[in-house]
């Protein structure tokens, strides 16, 4: 009988380790293959972070294990409080991610085409699923968290815990458990896969829709313009160029002098990277330029050029930084560090911004538990109250210090990282007020007393 307990106390834990390696060795092996195909299709290449990738994936998938091993080997009484956290945030997460599925489909029926097909639909939704993880976790865990305290404390469940000798940390501290690795899972898709996922998503419905394809067409060719400061340059790139991210296609590069007047211009079928060498144009137009016209000088069909502003310098400045994983926002950071500092801030905002996020199930977890703890009879709504008020307040504050990182009014740090501060001197706040009782100021005066007696 007892080997019989033992085995059903650990099955879970042990499918879920078996189940975790099976499928990370797999989604890992091919994260090794993408990684060495973007040593040839990224503009930023491979640096040495992308080799944790694999790792990453490996961790990711062995986190529900883990999850399920601080359950099997807690006491009772934190499994029991561990069980309601885990069942309300699958709960909570189940109707919030199954609206929002709702409400997006609707919105994105005339992006499915004519007659969508339900495969076309799931591997869209597949594609996108890292983003959609990291947007609606931190909310669905401050939600889960709230309704599973407020749960407990309506049923007097929080007394009873608290009066066994148990301090109110201790009883939660295996959600606190659950949250960090919900935030190392935030981490994990933060890192590379959520930036990623949503401009793979929007390619996805630009390749299955006909309608995108020939209003893309009917478009004509975008440019990509790049303004080197160092030598006076001024490139416009075609995006109609070849897969070869060393040559490019409808190329113009104009040249100013010192009072920032164009001087001369040069048109180009095709612009080929030498490396050392240059710049080698194709059919080019060569012109004079002064304030009215362009006036012809000469028609070369190759000319080399030792111009030094590589493709990536000249495509980088372009890249979309919400679409950036931490790998590519430090490799950006890297190249441009000559750069201008309004440029990147930016970026430098948005790479504070994947590890500051990662933190925040953490911090709804830890704002949860004096919002939702209570021994008196108060209403549990109130607490569900709150925890909408501050997921509105804390996301018009995320709106605020992004735009002022980005814009270099605030340092990218801070802009990052302020709203992580924020929290955290709330749960203080709240700590001192919901569970000892006392106003801020009364809390203070007392441990003066204390330190002076």
């Amino acid at each position: 009988m007892p080997m019989m307990l033992i085995a059903s106390k650990f099955a879970v834990p042990i499918i879920l380790l078996i189940l975790g390696w099976l499928a990370g060795d797999f989604v890992a092996s091919k994260e090794v293959s993408v990684i060495a195909a973007e040593a040839d299709t990224q503009v930023l290449g491979v640096g040495e972070l992308d080799n944790l990738r694999p790792t990453l994936v490996y961790l990711g998938f062995f986190l529900p294990a883990i999850a399920a091993w601080i359950q099997a080997l807690s006491p009772q009484q934190d499994r029991y409080v561990g069980k309601k956290f885990l069942l309300s945030l699958a709960m909570i997460t189940g109707m919030i991610g199954g609206l929002w599925v709702l409400l997006d489909v609707q919105g994105r029926l005339e992006d499915f085409g004519d007659s969508p097909e339900l495969t076309q639909v799931l591997e869209y939704y597949l594609i996108t699923s890292p983003a959609v993880f990291a947007e609606l976790l931190p909310y669905c865990v401050l939600i889960a968290a709230i309704v599973m305290f407020s749960e407990l404390s309506k049923h007097r469940e929080i007394i009873a815990l608290v009066q066994s000798g148990r301090s109110l940390l201790a009883v939660a501290k295996v959600p606190i458990f659950h949250a960090i690795l919900l935030s190392v899972g935030m981490f994990i898709v933060n890192f590379h896969w959520a930036p990623i996922a949503e401009a793979q998503g929007e390619l996805f419905l630009e390749r299955q829709s006909q309608k995108n394809a020939e209003n893309q067409k009917s478009k004509g060719p975008q440019w990509i313009q790049s303004f080197n400061a160092e030598h006076n340059r001024l490139w416009f790139l075609s995006n109609d160029s070849t897969s070869d991210s060393n040559r490019y296609a409808n190329v113009s590069i104009i040249e100013y002098d010192e009072n920032q007047e164009p001087v001369y211009r040069w048109n180009a079928k095709e612009a080929i990277w030498l490396g050392e060498k240059g710049w080698e144009l194709l059919n080019v137009s060569h012109f004079k330029v002064d304030k009215t016209a362009n006036i012809p000088v000469s028609n070369d069909s190759l000319l080399i050029k030792p111009w030094k502003e590589t493709p990536r310098q000249l495509i980088l400045p372009k890249l979309d930084p919400e679409a950036m994983g931490v790998t590519h926002l430090w490799k950006w950071l890297s190249i441009n560090q000559a750069g201008a500092s309004k440029e990147k801030a930016v970026y430098k905002t948005h790479f504070h911004q994947r590890w500051a996020s990662s933190f925040l199930p953490l911090a709804y977890v830890l704002i949860a538990i004096p919002l939702a703890c209570y021994f008196d009879r108060r209403s549990s709504s109130s607490a569900i109250v709150s925890a909408l008020l501050i997921l509105f307040v804390i996301q018009i504050l995320q709106s605020l210090t992004l735009a002022l990182g980005e814009s270099g009014r605030l340092s990218a740090f801070l802009s990052a990282w302020l709203i992580n501060a924020l929290l955290l001197l709330t749960t203080f706040y709240l700590w001192i007020k919901n569970i000892h009782g006392l106003p801020l100021t009364v809390w203070v005066a007392s441990l003066t007393k204390k330190r002076h007696a």
